[in-house]
């Protein structure tokens, strides 16, 4: 199937739906809706469908731009799989590229790159709640502009959210798996997040050069806390990275440049921030096999780099800079033996 050269200009509902399809390549797709009124008025829906190229397209909607699902319907769900989404420029009110929450099949091998967020709530999602794995998914080479919308709408003015939850008590749990994000520059104005339901829900996360500036949120409930969160996952890989936030506006209650908690096999390399929160740039708390290489130009590692939890062990810390006695005056007397130094 070939969808190219269409307009779709305020749609007050989904605005193209596709579903159980394979073999399809959509191009050159203009679809808008209010950006203030436009509730559940998706942009492009992909639904159980498989060798899909997007690209070229220019999607402005009130709810998600471009989704990826699996719904039911009587008793039929189908996989996304062989997904590319390139070229387009997205905004949306609540997310602009969504995988789920729709998650009755499973997804895998999903590409997203050289895409241009703007004016959007939340700038890429993935939520799984019905107990399908998302896996292999790389998000590659994005400008991400997030700003905060009214309440009502998805999203937090954040760069990313991927999480694992269940819909009811009852559903399954699923897992994300093989996540790549690489060459993201991004506003935003919430802390993103990447948090499992357990520690073995959330596996194989890649992060690496991405470039976020946290600014001040737009709205009256404030909402931002760490300008990223990872929690409750195993082998998570951080490279490369920087926050800078905006200094005039940093209140009390932004904490920490990246909070790392309950993961195992951490490993952190090159992650900067400027200026320098209040708090300690990085907090790793309850954190097993991991390692932090501290960039050479850290003069304050008191200011640098927190560590707590009574489940840490064997944690590495490397550095060029500082002698491993000094470094050994930070780490808390609980924590001493496994928390190593070299």
């Amino acid at each position: 199937m070939v969808l190219t050269d269409v307009s779709i200009l305020d749609s007050p509902n989904w605005s193209c739906h596709l579903q159980w399809c394979r073999q399809v390549r959509v191009r050159s797709l203009i679809i808008t809706s209010s950006l203030e009124k436009g509730v559940n008025s998706d942009g492009l829906d992909i639904d159980g469908c498989s060798d899909v190229i997007v690209s070229d397209c220019i999607i402005r909607t009130g709810d998600d731009a471009i989704c990826l699902k699996s719904t039911r319907q009587a008793g039929r769900s189908e996989p996304c799989r062989d997904i590319i989404v390139t070229n387009c420029l997205l905004s949306s009110s609540s997310c602009a590229f969504k995988i789920g929450t729709e998650t009755h099949a499973d997804f895998t091998r999903i590409r997203v790159s050289n895409c241009i967020i703007k004016e959007s709530n939340r700038g890429l999602g993935i939520i799984v709640r019905d107990g399908s794995l998302v896996s292999d998914v790389h998000f590659d080479n994005i400008l991400i502009d997030c700003q905060r919308k009214p309440f009502f709408w998805w999203g937090n003015g954040e760069a990313f959210h991927f999480v694992v939850i269940k819909r009811s008590t009852d559903s399954k749990i699923g897992r994300i798996e093989r996540l790549r994000l690489h060459n993201i520059v991004a506003t935003s104005e919430g802390t993103s997040l990447i948090q499992g339901y357990d520690a073995q829900s959330v596996a194989d996360i890649d992060l690496s050069a991405i470039r976020m500036t946290m600014n001040p949120e737009s709205q009256p409930d404030r909402r931002m806390t760490h300008a990223v969160t990872i929690g409750q996952a195993t082998n998570v890989r951080i490279k490369d990275c920087n926050v800078s936030w905006n200094a005039a506006f940093r209140k009390d209650h932004h904490r920490h440049a990246l909070s790392v908690s309950n993961v195992d096999k951490a490993q952190i390399s090159g992650f900067t921030c400027d200026p320098a929160t209040q708090s300690q740039t990085i907090h790793l708390q309850n954190i097993t096999d991991g390692s932090i290489m501290v960039p050479p130009f850290v003069t304050d590692l008191t200011k640098y780099l927190l560590i707590t939890g009574n489940q840490t062990n064997r944690v590495v810390i490397e550095t060029t800079r500082h002698t491993p006695q000094k470094v050994r005056l930070l780490i808390p007397y609980a924590l001493e033996g496994r928390v190593l130094v070299h």
